[in-house]
């Protein structure tokens, strides 16, 4: 697996704890301003993901990895 292929999943994982960080924010505060720009947050972070995880191929053992790119 290239290198870029694996910086793009660790960019998945690290998307994917930001969305978790930034849901529990919204939930935390009682600012409702607040609330709303971190669910907006959290919901960017998901889109990422989801881009990011449909250019993800299968393997035979059925789990996924990036397509090298370089």
């Amino acid at each position: 697996m290239s290198e870029t292929s694996l910086l793009l999943q660790d960019i998945v994982e690290v998307s994917h704890e930001g969305v978790e960080f930034y849901e529990a924010a919204a939930k935390a505060t009682t600012d409702k301003t607040l609330s709303g720009v971190f669910s907006k947050l959290a919901k960017a972070k998901q889109e990422l993901v989801e881009n990011l995880s449909t250019s993800m191929k299968p393997r035979k053992a059925g789990k996924h990895v990036m397509p090298d790119i370089d």
